[in-house]
């Protein structure tokens, strides 16, 4: 007879439930939780924030118009992002983008980023908006 494991192993996540989740990672409040486990136990809780970050990429990247027409065409949603400014991407920043922002390097920013502010999709870190922004704040305040 065999035992059923205590949880579901690869359980998936996708859509806006990962959107959500990945915010929710990448808290500082849940870092800091994260940062006290085991470490047998963060890596496994930390390749689940990768991968649950990898699935909000893609659903923030997915072409969709302000009014949530998931028919809109790639033609329509680009002219729309030129007249709105609104971005598949927006609330993200590269590190780039977000070293123009705090004033630091892009290599900085990068350390930063694997630190807990950001994700890796391929070669591109990506940086939570808000977090950044609460980053530069609180840093700024303790130097000010």
């Amino acid at each position: 007879m065999t035992s059923t494991p205590p949880y579901v192993a690869g359980a998936l996540v996708s859509g806006a439930s990962a959107h959500v989740l990945d915010r929710l990672l990448c808290s500082p409040g849940v870092r800091r939780v994260v940062e006290c486990l085991p470490s047998w136990l963060r890596a496994e809780v930390e390749a689940t924030a990768t991968a649950i970050g990898r699935a909000a990429l893609e659903y923030v990247a997915l072409p969709v118009s302000l009014d949530r027409d998931a028919e809109t065409q790639d033609g329509e949603i680009a002219a729309l992002s030129e007249r709105t400014g609104v971005g598949p991407l927006d609330g993200w920043l590269t590190a780039e983008q977000a070293a123009n922002l705090l004033g630091l390097s892009a290599r900085r920013v990068q350390q930063l980023a694997a630190g807990g502010l950001g994700r890796k999709v391929g070669r591109v870190w990506w940086l939570d908006e808000t977090a950044v922004r609460a980053y530069g704040q609180r840093h700024q305040e303790e130097a000010g």
